[in-house]
Order: C-alpha cells, then sequence, then structure tokens
C-alpha cells in the first residue's frame, strides 16, 4: 500500500487552460503528387481560432488576458492503390506556454473537423479548454481537447 502511495504523488497534476474565442479563420488546400508512375492527393484544411485566455489552473498571470491561437488541423491522402485512402492521422502537438508565443495545434478526425466548422461559423462554440501535463521549458503534452459554448 505504501509503495502505491509513493507511485502516485510523484504524478503531475493536470494543468488546464480556457480560452474565449474572438476570431476564427479557415483555409483548405489539395493537391496532386506524382512519383514513379504513382498517383495521390493530399489535401489540408485549418481552422486557426485567436482566442484570449481567461482561466488557467494553476493560475499563470504571465498568460491570463493573453492571446493564445489554436490551429486545429484534418489532413488526408487519397490513393486508388491503397484501401484505406483518405483516413488522416488524429493527433496532438505540445501546448506551447512562453512568454512571446502561445499556441497549440492538433490534428483532428475529419468527421469531427467539419462538424466543428460549421458550428464555429454559426458562434454556437465560443471557448476552447486545453489540458495538459505540466509544462517543460514553456511546452506541455496536450492530453485533451474541449470545445464549448460558454464559460
Amino acid at each position: 500500500m505504501a509503495a502505491a502511495r509513493k507511485r502516485n504523488a510523484n504524478v503531475d497534476p493536470e494543468y488546464r487552460l480556457i480560452g474565449r474565442i474572438h476570431s476564427t479563420s479557415f483555409s483548405y488546400f489539395i493537391a496532386g503528387h506524382h512519383t514513379e508512375g504513382h498517383q495521390f492527393l493530399d489535401d489540408e484544411a485549418i481552422i486557426n481560432l485567436s482566442t484570449t485566455v481567461v482561466k488557467m489552473q494553476p493560475p499563470n498571470a504571465d498568460h491570463l488576458g493573453a492571446e493564445l491561437e489554436c490551429s486545429l488541423v484534418c489532413a488526408r491522402r487519397f490513393d486508388e492503390s491503397s484501401p484505406k485512402s483518405g483516413a488522416g492521422g488524429t493527433f496532438f502537438l505540445p501546448v506551447t506556454l512562453k512568454r512571446n508565443q502561445r499556441s497549440v495545434l492538433a490534428y483532428l478526425p475529419s468527421d469531427a473537423f467539419w462538424a466543428l466548422q460549421s458550428r464555429l461559423e454559426a458562434g454556437s462554440v465560443t471557448h476552447v479548454e486545453l489540458s495538459y501535463v505540466k509544462p517543460i521549458r514553456g511546452a506541455g503534452e496536450l492530453t485533451s481537447i474541449h470545445l464549448r459554448s460558454g464559460e
């Protein structure tokens, strides 16, 4: 029992940040590629959210009220010879919280990405909540993203 308590004592608490979305932008790119008789298409869509940090746990006065850039991406490859054509990777990149830079980037599943884009345009999503591990040298591993209405 004592060993279990000691192990749990070393686990860092989860950090949280809430940003109020004040603007969004959208871009889409598609390109064809030809290599050694092989042809495929790559596409990438990006939603950039400009937010203002309104709450942090634990609190950090250096970032409260500052701008946080949040990029949500959907990327796919279409290849006629592959049965998984169109599938895109889903992964998170670290949260960056430095004196002059606050940002996060995540690759989302395509169905979630496209549903989210219409909700952002309609204004029904107003906040982004990030959970991450304790930052080291201004970067922390992103563990979850929650997009929602209301604070």
